[in-house]
């Protein structure tokens, strides 16, 4: 017997997969040392200048996303994200995982919250990345926590980020 489960553009039981707005909700997150966290959802792929990423300076690791608000949750499906379009998700470092959290509350160091999904360490780039969730759960509070390694240290990016929900 045939049986179809899912279609594309389409979740679990039929449900629409859509790209969250990026001025919906509030940016989160410690990557402020350069430009708004807003910057992070722009919507602008080519993230070389101050006014189109956000950065940790001089730090391994960093978060950024979104609050949905009191009484708000997404259902999150995937992420896709940029580094900076010149020096990918990391200066310096050769590798970066980034893993996809949710929470009910907000989180202080990004290490928080349930594992949704994660890259691995991959080598770092400045081609998209795309972090699915097997398991969608609705929550609060969405981000990315950001993890360099080898090399030596230096600055923490995220060019542009699009987060996916199922409604």
């Amino acid at each position: 017997m045939f049986m179809l489960t899912h279609l594309a553009g389409f979740g679990a039981g039929g449900k629409s997969v859509v790209a969250v707005a990026g001025a919906t909700g509030t940016a989160i997150g410690d990557m402020n040392a350069v430009g708004a966290l807003s910057n992070a959802f722009d919507g602008v792929a080519e993230a070389s200048t101050d006014a189109d990423r956000v950065q940790k300076t001089n730090s391994d690791t960093g978060f950024v996303g979104k609050d949905w608000g009191a009484g708000s949750t997404k259902e999150v499906t995937k992420v896709e994200m940029l580094g900076t379009s010149n020096l990918g998700f990391c200066e310096q470092r050769t590798n970066v995982t980034i893993e996809i959290r949710g929470h009910s509350s907000a989180p202080s160091a990004g290490t928080e919250g349930t594992l949704l999904g994660t890259t691995g360490s991959i080598a770092d780039t400045t081609s998209l990345v795309t972090v699915n969730v097997a398991t969608p759960q609705a929550f609060r509070y969405v981000w990315a926590y950001l993890s360099a390694s080898g090399g030596s240290l230096g600055h923490i990016y995220m060019g542009d980020m699009t987060i996916y929900e199922q409604v």
